[in-house]
């Protein structure tokens, strides 16, 4: 799934998600529930950081969005954070 989705899927949820990169895939990314399975290798995405880049995705115009999402998951929430301070 993309990082779009990824952070979509947190919100609707209200959960927290482990991601890591698909492997063989740029760009693309597994997400599970917190409190399944091993967590070596997997990065917590919480809510608090779903919601801020939800809230500069939907800021963007359409050119920009696009732009924003080739930023990959990483990228995103770096950018989201600091147009938020």
């Amino acid at each position: 799934m993309k990082a779009i989705e990824v952070f979509r899927k947190v919100y609707d949820e209200k959960s927290c998600h482990l991601v890591r990169p698909r492997k063989n895939c740029p760009n693309e990314y597994d997400a599970k529930h917190t409190f399944t399975g091993n967590k070596r290798g997997w990065a917590y995405v919480d809510l608090t950081t779903a919601n801020a880049v939800l809230t500069v995705h939907k800021a963007c115009n359409d050119q920009q969005k696009a732009k924003f999402e080739s930023l990959g998951l990483i990228g995103m929430v770096n950018f989201a954070w600091k147009c938020i301070k």
